[in-house]
């Protein structure tokens, strides 16, 4: 498991999420696209323009 820690503009809350994978190259395409609207992270979606910063805290 992949523990990512994810920060939003729309918020002060930090999400702790945990994942199966986690490809940076990937998100971060998704994340410079401008034809997709949300990115989706484990269980979670979040608005692709929302996403401030995604970090890994532990890979396992």
């Amino acid at each position: 498991m992949i523990k990512l820690e994810i920060t939003t503009h729309s918020s002060n809350e930090v999400d702790i999420i945990e994942v199966e994978q986690y490809d940076a190259q990937h998100i971060n395409q998704q994340r410079n696209d401008d034809t997709i609207l949300a990115v989706l992270i484990g269980e979670n979606s979040y608005s692709r323009i929302d996403l401030k910063n995604i970090k890994v805290i532990s890979a396992e």
